[in-house]
């Protein structure tokens, strides 16, 4: 199951993290720490860098959301977005054009996007 899980972040080098979609996965060391995915609000490309928002603060990598698709496919996380990956158990609430998470953030829905995203966030709902 993907809720045990987490990203390996580097904190003396958060901007060469990723080398390939595999540095993602869960590693020990001592310079590392680990974000739980379950503790993952969104992912968000803003400047060519991409930010994890979680439960204890934003973490900057530089890496491409297409990564973090491929590492999370399967698990409840969507796209609403071209710049937007979204972990669908903090979705509050949703509207046609943006959803509303557990924590007030507002991120926009994009209608070229809205049908897929839709049908993944039903699946969730129907998987509870």
């Amino acid at each position: 199951t993907w809720a045990g899980k987490s990203l390996r972040y580097d904190a003396t080098l958060p901007y060469t993290l990723f080398s390939s979609a595999q540095d993602l996965l869960d590693a020990s060391s001592s310079t590392f720490f680990d974000i739980i995915f379950m503790d993952i609000y969104y992912f968000e490309i803003y400047g060519h860098v991409l930010q994890v928002h979680t439960t204890c603060g934003v973490y900057p990598y530089r890496a491409s959301l297409s990564d973090v698709i491929s590492v999370l496919n399967g698990a409840h996380f969507a796209q609403p977005h071209k710049s937007f990956y979204v972990n669908l158990v903090y979705i509050d609430h949703l509207n046609a054009r943006r959803l509303f998470l557990t924590t007030g953030t507002k991120i926009p829905i994009a209608s070229l996007r809205k049908n897929e995203f839709m049908q993944a966030f039903q699946s969730f709902l129907r998987s509870k």
